[in-house]
């Protein structure tokens, strides 16, 4: 009996034998994410009977757990020692009471394991919320899943392992004998030990691909083995200041051996630049000390810069271990903070939004749209979780109170929307179901009905159009959520002038999109989203089915109606009057939106929800604007819309699933080498993109990856292209001065940067006023919440206002305001106090936000100033200056009737009267106050200022998107069409954008050559957008370039290329002084002195810096003076731009004054290209040949008149 007693104990001793548990003592070999959810560790120090341990799937925060959230499993080994070696498995784990294999086990809290960022620790402690001593640790998505591992006396790779990429089930695989107790924690806890899937649909655990449930059970035994020293990183990530003045990263050794180990430290990628924004040589070799666990550093240099740039990175990694192994946190990313580039500060300080009240709904649901009737001075709120119209006095905007809700679930369908105008109001109702045609129904302010329509398939808004003649319903349609079925998207235009009692369906018109379903290929082609899966079959949809309408704003005449397709990131445009849809260039007027580049430093963003640190980074990745809500405004007689750039995926599983984290993507290895370091959950790992678009060569992996939404606001014009966007301004304004919450959730706990992964702050309402002479535009941001200010009455330079937000840290959800949706303004004049306000409908926290706009009055009275008129069409546009913001309506006797519309016509008959007069009187009207101007369109057309011809000046030029405005001065009054090459083609419109590409080619030059053309007249203008913007090519100094020049009149014009941006001044002895005008005379005298010579030195200013260019004016007319009859051929002067072309070829023509001038473009064949005739020349002429069709080769431009002709050579490259 002793004998086998002794044998026992030498046999079992080991296994039996009680250590204090510690770290380590236990370790993980499987956690499961899906199905029923499930846990496995190893006992490696044998446990007394009846302990108890405590699991917990929540964050760490370096001092405690948050109180009471996630699962608690609360686990108690039973009345028997478990001896080490012991698999233990819980399984069951998504219920309140988990099996366990040994011992018993109870759960509180919310069970299961997430996939996508649950961190599970194990401890010993007094309760669920108290630990006293962490035994083990796993993670499903990256050591941010833990929160942090600070306090727990746990570290990564010997105590604590952390599985990367959305894990769905993991497993350890490694070897479970002959290892030794002290080396099996740091095998058990190295990911690369570990198999994996990554979570997808269905259910991993169980799909037949390994690893799958149930985790094995076969205990581990030890051994005297133990592995090489493993050498990893001391942690996954670090911030550095970018004037910390260096960044020290640790290299940590676990098991060393009984000889040195050596690892080399590389770099791997990155967007900061070594050797300007950091010093590194690499490879570095790093080396440990036989038998030493000590710790190894290494310093990188950091450069404090002056450049005000967005925060950068570099990801480190390890590489060539000898004598040792990598461990698993085998990489570092280093981010340096950057701390030049500022968030925006208020352009108007004055200007405030004064928080009135927070109206908080009384009716059960959420408060979605809001809406008011100036008559009955009542708010009408869409409550689409209520299913309800719920109808509040709003005549104290400082106390609302609630009247009385319609039910719309006896209207048989669903709340959307709701608007109203004058006393009536529509509400936008969807079917059940609702692919089903829904319906427009109207109410009086008491919530009576008075009519309906029938609409479109899921009527997701209503609107009104400016005049209040049409009731107008973006319908979405939908696919049902099996997407068997999928409707038509629609616009539906409600004829209301004859009165709503008088309504009938003859009076709604629903117009279609199946005239596009033939345009499938081409619309794909101009980068509209079409992949819609109606039956499960992939493109099953057809066009008119895949286009889904949101939002509807109108222009100012209400004659069209823009709509946006966000899940199609497109607009198209609605022809009210004619109910079809519009056409541009003999097309359909359906546009996409395109993309926003994320890698340039104006539109950075913080893409991950983890790691804690808020940093906005540059990353290879494309922002698709996708905008909800759309409003328009006026800006120099022009209309633009301004968008809130939301982004939405499709979502219907199992058929279709658009939205993916990047991490699960498979990238091209050509766009993406470093794809494995921008999978990191620290960078783009954990963003959401698209699996729908992006594989641009059709070969199966993404070579752009499109993320949802812009994070911003955009400024369009009316042709749908881009004038501005607000690039970071909203994601920097927010870190900077609201950091507790920013890119936080709407849900009624405050968790920082949880949206940072997922369209961040998230714009989803906009809406435009004219308040005090300016125009501003106020977007909601539904996920931190409030309203962002700007002033766009310059549509190319939007200034930031403010930003306001009614939410506290912690949170106070009895007056927080959360989720705003729908943003109204009620102009002063309409709002019962007085003052303009601003009302947010906060769709999660069921409330409106009152706002009152405060300083922001005009220090101008209302006043008329020149309007905008078009000589040959009588086309005028009224416009005005100061007044208090409210509306104004405008009248001409003959012209128009007073209106807020602006724009008029003189007619045609008017305007040919001899005896009528040419003098027309404007009047303008606000708040009864009228004002006059009076017009002579006469002479206006005339040449009032004869002295003036037209001539191009500086333009309005946006540095961050390139959007640029021609502007003139002078000329007859007639249309101007504007022209530049590789900008826009001759049009009206004096709107283009200089693409990125020519912005950021360093080779191509930052000189374009704007062009002009009034009745024939050309005229040109080199403008320096490089030089605009600051030197962006420092590479070119100011320097002189030849001069424009007329000979006959001697006028002359400065021209410059580079230079620093700042004001050039000019001058020439006897010609003009040092002054910014660009423009002078060498005089008469001057010119036929043959005794003064005919070259002058002109000389450029700038910053001090003066550079010189010699000019010989008569040599350069030499060409052009006048000769006999018998030299005629020679008097023609023809001077061509651009030789050899590519696009354009540009002919300036002199000698051919007062004469019918001929060009013609032919090829060597003789055959034309193109020609043209102007029938009286003047001294100068100008003209344009489009050469971007031709073959390459030599092409002949012949210029003739009556009696004379040359032809010079034209080489098409």
């Amino acid at each position: 009996m002793k004998r086998l007693f002794l044998f026992a104990l030498l046999v079992l001793g080991p296994l039996l034998s009680f250590a204090q548990l510690a770290p380590g003592s236990i370790v993980f070999t499987g956690i499961n994410g899906d199905g029923s959810d499930d846990l496995a560790f190893v006992v490696l120090d044998a446990i007394p009977a009846n302990t108890t341990i405590y699991f917990r799937d929540s964050e760490w925060t370096g001092s405690s757990f948050p109180l009471n959230d996630e699962g608690r499993i609360t686990w108690n080994t039973g009345g028997a020692i478990i001896p080490a070696g012991t698999v233990v498995t819980f399984t069951n784990v998504n219920n309140a009471a988990p099996t366990a294999s040994v011992g018993s086990a109870t759960q509180v809290g919310n069970p299961g394991i997430s996939n996508d960022g649950d961190g599970v620790f194990a401890f010993l402690g007094s309760d669920d919320n108290t630990p006293t001593t962490f035994l083990a640790a796993v993670a499903t998505n990256g050591s941010a899943s833990f929160g942090s591992l600070s306090g727990t006396g746990l570290s990564l790779g010997s105590t604590a392992v952390a599985l990367s990429g959305e894990v769905a089930i993991g497993t350890y695989t490694g070897t479970r004998t002959g290892i030794s107790r002290s080396c099996f924690p740091s095998v058990i806890n190295n990911s690369a030990n570990w198999q994996t899937q990554l979570n997808s649909s269905g259910n991993q655990a169980a799909d037949g691909t390994a690893p799958d449930v149930p985790f094995s059970t076969t205990a581990f035994t030890f051994g005297a083995s133990c592995p090489l020293p493993t050498v990893a990183f001391s942690a996954a990530s670090q911030v550095v200041n970018e004037n910390a003045g260096q960044a020290t990263v640790t290299l940590t050794i676990t098991n060393p051996g009984s000889q040195s180990a050596s690892v080399q430290l590389i770099v791997s990628s990155g967007s900061a630049t070594n050797g300007s924004d950091y010093t590194l040589s690499v490879p570095q070799t790093v080396t440990f000390a036989a038998s030493s666990a000590a710790n190894q550093t290494v310093t990188i240099p950091i450069t404090d810069d002056a450049s005000a740039e967005a925060d950068e990175y570099i990801v480190l990694r390890l590489q060539n271990a000898v004598s040792a192994q990598i461990g698993s946190a085998n990489s570092q990313i280093v981010f340096i903070k950057d701390n030049d580039k500022t968030a925006p500060t208020s352009s108007n300080p004055g200007f405030q939004l004064q928080l009135l009240t927070s109206y908080r709904n009384p009716t059960a649901g959420s408060s979605e749209i809001v809406t008011f009737d100036k008559g009955s001075k009542r708010l009408f709120i869409a409550n689409s979780v209520g299913n309800k119209i719920d109808i509040v006095n709003f005549a104290n905007p400082s106390a609302p109170t609630p009247i009385t809700s319609i039910d719309v679930s006896a209207l048989g369908g669903s709340i959307n929307s709701v608007a109203a105008r004058d006393g009536i109001v529509a509400a936008a109702i969807e079917s059940i179901p609702k692919t089903n045609n829904g319906k427009i129904v109207f109410f009086d302010v008491n919530g009576t009905k008075l009519n309906e329509v029938t609409a479109g398939a899921l009527p997701d808004a209503v609107f009104f159009s400016p005049d209040g003649k049409y009731v107008v319903t973006p319908n979405e349609g939908e696919p049902s959520n099996d997407y068997q079925i999928d409707p038509e998207g629609s616009v539906t235009i409600v004829d209301i002038s004859g009165g709503i009692a008088n309504l009938s369906q003859a009076n709604a018109t629903t117009v279609s999109f199946a005239p596009l379903n033939g345009m499938k290929a081409m619309l794909h082609s101009m980068g509209v989203r079409l992949f819609g899966k109606k039956g499960g079959v992939t493109d099953g949809s057809s066009v008119a089915e895949d286009l889904e309408p949101e939002y509807i704003t109108f222009t100012p005449d209400s004659k069209l109606a823009y709509v946006t397709l966000q899940e199609n990131n497109a607009i198209i445009v609605i022809d009210l009057v004619n109910k079809t849809i519009a056409t541009k260039d003999g097309q359909p007027f359906i546009k996409s939106l395109g993309v926003k580049d994320h890698s340039l430093a104006q539109n950075a963003l913080d893409p991950t929800d983890q790691g804690g640190n808020q940093l906005l980074l540059t990353v290879p990745v494309f922002g698709m604007y996708m905008p909800d809500a759309i409003a328009s405004f006026t800006a120099n007689g022009q209309t633009y819309f301004v968008t809130a750039n939301e982004g939405d995926a499709r979502e219907y599983e199992p058929v279709l699933v658009e939205e993916t984290r990047i991490g699960s993507l498979n990238l091209d290895p050509t766009a993406y080498p470093n794809a494995a370091d921008l999978k990191s959950n620290l960078l783009l790992g954990r963003l959401n993109a698209t699996n729908q678009t992006g594989d641009t060569d059709g070969d199966g992996d993404i070579d752009k990856i499109h993320v949802l939404g812009g994070r911003s606001f955009t400024v369009w014009d009316a042709n749908g292209n881009l004038v501005w966007d607000s690039g970071d301004d909203f994601e920097r304004y927010t870190r900077d001065n609201f950091p507790n919450l920013f890119n936080a959730d709407n849900g009624t706990s405050v968790s920082v940067k949880n949206r940072s992964d997922n369209k961040g702050p998230e714009p989803e309402g906009i809406t435009t006023a004219q308040i005090g002479g300016k125009t501003y535009a106020f977007i909601t941001l539904e996920r931190i919440g409030g309203v962002m200010v700007y002033d766009v009455t310059n549509p190319m330079a939007p200034q930031f206002v403010t930003y306001t937000v009614n939410r506290s840290v912690p949170p106070n959800n009895a007056t927080d305001d959360r989720g705003p949706e729908g943003i109204i303004f009620i102009s002063a004049t309409d709002s019962p106090n007085g003052n303009p306000i601003v009302l947010l409908a906060n769709e999660t926290s069921n409330s409106i936000s009152v706002y009152q706009v405060n300083g922001v009055q005009s220090q101008q009275p209302l006043a008329l100033i020149d309007p905008l008129y078009n000589c040959a069409t009588g086309e005028i546009t009224f416009r005005s200056e100061g007044g208090d913001g409210s509306p104004v309506e405008y009248m001409a006797i003959g012209v128009k009737p007073y209106s807020t519309n602006p724009n008029g016509v003189i007619e045609a008959e008017k305007r040919n009267d001899p005896n009528s007069g040419t003098v027309i009187t404007l009047m303008a009207r606000q708040n009864g106050v009228v004002v006059t101007r009076d017009f002579d369109f006469g002479a206006f057309c005339g040449g009032s200022n004869p002295s003036e011809p037209l001539k191009l000046i500086q333009p309005d030029y946006n540095c961050q998107t390139g959007a640029i405005t021609f502007k003139t001065t002078g000329g007859n009054g007639t249309p101007i069409e504007f022209r530049a090459i590789g900008i826009q083609d001759w049009s009206t419109n004096p709107n283009g954008v200089i693409d990125a590409a020519k912005r950021n080619d360093p080779n191509s030059g930052t000189v374009v050559t704007l062009m002009a053309r009034q009745n024939g007249v050309v005229v040109m203008l080199d403008f320096d957008f490089g030089a605009f913007c600051g030197g962006s090519n420092p590479s070119q100094p100011l320097a002189l370039i030849e001069p424009l020049y007329n000979c006959q009149t001697g006028a002359i014009t400065f021209r410059t290329t580079g230079g620093d941006g700042t004001p050039i001044e000019f001058r020439s002895v006897g010609i003009k002084d040092w002054s910014t005008n660009p423009n002078g005379v060498i005089e008469q005298e001057k010119r036929n002195d043959p005794n003064s010579g005919t070259v002058v030195t002109l000389m450029a200013r700038q910053s001090g810096v003066v550079v010189m260019r010699d000019f010989d004016f008569g040599a350069f007319c030499r060409q052009s003076a006048r000769v006999a009859a018998t030299e005629a051929v020679e008097s023609l002067n023809v001077r061509l731009l651009g030789n050899p072309a590519k696009e354009d070829v540009i002919a300036e023509i002199q000698g051919a004054a007062g004469q019918t001038l001929t060009v013609s473009l032919t090829d060597l064949n003789g055959r034309a290209v193109e020609t043209k005739t102007i029938d009286k020349a003047a001294a100068t002429e100008w003209t344009v040949f489009d050469v971007r069709r031709q073959p390459t080769g030599v092409l002949l431009l012949k210029v003739a008149t009556p009696k004379q002709t040359k032809t010079v050579r034209v080489v098409k490259q």
